[in-house]
This record gives C-alpha cells, structure tokens and sequence, in this order.
C-alpha cells in the first residue's frame, strides 16, 4: 500500500482546480466578448430589417389605397 504524503496531494489538487477555474474564467470572458458583438450585431440586424419590413408595409398601403 502506497502512502501518499497529504500536502503534495493537496497542493496538486488545489493547483490543478485553480487551472481549470482559470481556463473557465478565459473561456467565459472571450464568449463574453465575441457574444457582446454578436448580440449588438443582432440587434442592428433586426432593427434594420424592422424597419425595411414596415416601410415596404407603408408604401404598399399607400399605393394600394391611391386611386
């Protein structure tokens, strides 16, 4: 039975737990990032396409209704 010294085992633990909360933390903050841009493209996107929609919808009631 091997006996493992406990501080080493700890440490190693605790080195490798802080590596992985730190790779999550990039991860997190480039999807932040790229996701912010995104949305904010999204969002221009849509209120672009809003507002073509209801301005074909405008003139396709004026025409219709003109004699």
């Amino acid at each position: 039975m091997q006996v493992v010294n406990e501080p080493d085992a700890v440490k190693d633990i605790v080195g490798i737990v802080a590596i992985e909360i730190a790779a999550i933390g990039i991860v997190v903050g480039f999807v932040t990032v790229v996701g912010g841009d995104a949305v904010s493209f999204g969002g221009q996107l849509t209120k672009e396409l809003a507002s073509n929609i209801t301005h074909r919808r405008m003139q396709s009631i004026y025409s219709s209704s003109s004699p």
